[in-house]
């Protein structure tokens, strides 16, 4: 069995919270920080087999039911899910932008 995913960092849990509330203003938040099963930001966000990513209960709840990647329709190979540093990144440069401007 693979281990558990390791929850999400302070940082990103702070960054995530500011990019919804800040969007729940009317701020325009990068359409790639946005799941597109829950259309709800990224907070643990996962690429699948298909290069796509996505928020990470909810592609496994669409796995347990599917054997097809959401964005495409096509067949998954492979259910891994790996966790995508880099949108992680650019969500948490994102909300310390936020914090800068004083979008809070």
């Amino acid at each position: 069995l693979a281990p558990a995913p390791a929850p999400p960092s302070e940082m990103m849990v702070a960054a995530w919270q500011l990019l919804r509330a800040a969007a729940a203003k009317g701020h325009q938040i990068p359409q790639e920080f946005y799941d597109c099963i829950t259309c709800e930001v990224m907070l643990d966000p996962v690429i699948a087999w298909d290069g796509h990513t996505y928020e990470r209960t909810p592609i496994v709840r669409w796995l347990a039911e599917h054997s097809t990647s959401p964005m495409t329709g096509e067949t998954l190979p492979d259910f891994t899910l790996r966790p995508n540093h880099s949108m992680r990144s650019q969500i948490i440069n994102y909300g310390e932008k936020l914090h800068k401007e004083g979008c809070e």
